[in-house]
């Protein structure tokens, strides 16, 4: 049972398979404080310092994503994760079953946003940048701050084989 005010020397918490808002499944959550206060009544975490925190997110993870939203009536995805970038290939339906490929990079914007960026777009080998661009538009931003009930501040986003990760503080909402 918690005094009405705990200090804790140093807390970190791993949540594994954490989904989001909108759908998007975090494999791994690690999250690290130091001289953190929790009070009991009412219910409220403090620290003289944001804790720190890194997500990762696997390729399985945004290729179900992708299914689960099939932005466009896409379908069939399927997602490489790796040197800095995200590769999507997918099936759209217009008359007939055509492949559609992407090629794109995560941004953060104004360390509360997580946008994914076109780099390019190909449908049966000619450039279909405003078809996928629009389709971006419709699930950016893939991650919003703004939405959590903490102020958590993105620092950092890498791609690397099978993963991407975002690193960033984390603190209570004032």
């Amino acid at each position: 049972m918690l005094r009405d005010e705990t200090k804790l020397g140093h807390l970190r918490v791993r949540i594994e398979k954490l989904e989001t808002r909108v759908g998007l499944l975090i494999d791994e959550l690690d999250v690290k404080g130091d001289s953190i206060s929790v009070i009991a009544k009412p219910f409220a975490i403090s620290a003289p310092s944001p804790a720190s925190f890194t997500a990762r997110v696997s390729q399985a993870s945004v290729q179900a994503f992708l299914a689960s939203k099939a932005p466009g009536g896409l379908r069939n995805f399927s997602v490489n994760l790796a040197d800095g970038e995200i590769r999507v290939e997918a099936v759209a339906r217009l008359i007939i079953d055509i492949r559609v490929k992407a090629t794109c990079t995560l941004k953060i914007e104004e360390g509360t946003r997580l946008i994914a960026q076109l780099v390019q777009a190909d449908v049966l080998g000619g450039a279909a940048s405003s078809l996928v661009q629009s389709q971006l538009a419709k699930i950016n931003p893939l991650f919003d701050a703004a939405e959590l009930p903490l102020s958590l501040f993105l620092i950092d986003v890498t791609i690397e084989p099978g993963w991407v990760n975002l690193s960033g503080t984390i603190a209570p909402k004032s």
